[in-house]
């Protein structure tokens, strides 16, 4: 009869010893799917470019944005420098 009884808390013990894990495997599955699902992929950069538009036109810029595309009398008469191209060593060390 001890043997019995032993057994059977052996199969009790087992039988909840099954339940938690299948409890907490199912728990954690649960979890991550939610987590996975609620977690957004897109960046705070990538939001803020995809927001929309609004599609007023500023009618006070066009007249500055026409202002700055040509250049002025003096601008043209100015003499451009030429780019640099010297080396960064000194001509001796080569």
């Amino acid at each position: 009869m001890f043997k019995e009884t032993r057994q059977f808390k052996l199969k009790k013990d087992f039988l909840i010893l099954s339940i938690t894990t299948l409890v907490t495997v199912l728990c954690w599955i649960f979890f991550q799917l939610y987590w996975t699902m609620s977690k957004s992929t897109i960046s705070k950069l990538t939001r803020k470019q995809m927001a929309t538009l609004k599609p007023k036109l500023n009618s006070q810029a066009i007249p500055q944005l026409k202002s700055q595309l040509f250049f002025t009398d003096e601008e043209l008469q100015q003499e451009l420098k030429p780019i640099s191209t010297e080396s960064a060593t000194p001509k001796e060390q080569l």
